[in-house]
């Protein structure tokens, strides 16, 4: 009798399922994170344990690129063309041997690039008002739903 197109209904399924699926959802995180892989690699430890080693040893992985669209990613940060074969002790960034870029020089092309991208997807701004659909109850007063629930 389940109508999917009746918002009553659908409002009533989240109801009453919603905090259920949420929970089954956790437990079965929490149980997961904890299981012991059996493998040559992992030594019988869970994903937990590798997780804590891994920052122990390397630190905390912090995204760069968080909040950024995957095709901008893909057009400043992709490899393109053939590799570049160099002699030893070249780096490649175009300063010579044992003189390193100064943090100016470094934040001014920062910057040039953060201009540039801005400038390419200007057109992908839209700055007008975005409708927001409502999440409240369908029903017209706490009568009707108390009669519902």
């Amino acid at each position: 009798m389940l109508n999917p197109q009746n918002s009553h209904h659908l409002w009533i399924l989240h109801v009453f399922f919603l905090p259920a699926i949420n929970q089954d959802h956790c437990n079965f995180w929490l149980k997961w994170n904890c299981h012991l892989i059996d493998s040559i690699n992992t030594n019988l430890k869970s994903p937990t344990d590798l997780r804590f080693l891994g920052e122990t040893e390397f630190g905390v992985y912090q995204d760069d690129c968080k909040g950024v669209h995957p095709d901008i990613i893909s057009r400043y940060y992709g490899v393109h063309g053939q590799p570049i074969m160099r002699n030893q002790h070249q780096s490649g960034t175009g300063y010579p041997m044992g003189k390193e870029a100064s943090g100016d020089e470094e934040d001014g092309l920062t910057a040039h690039i953060a201009d540039l991208i801005n400038q390419q997807q200007q057109q992908n701004v839209n700055e007008g008002v975005a409708f927001v659909p409502s999440h409240r109850s369908p029903f017209t007063g706490s009568k009707d739903e108390a009669v519902v629930l």
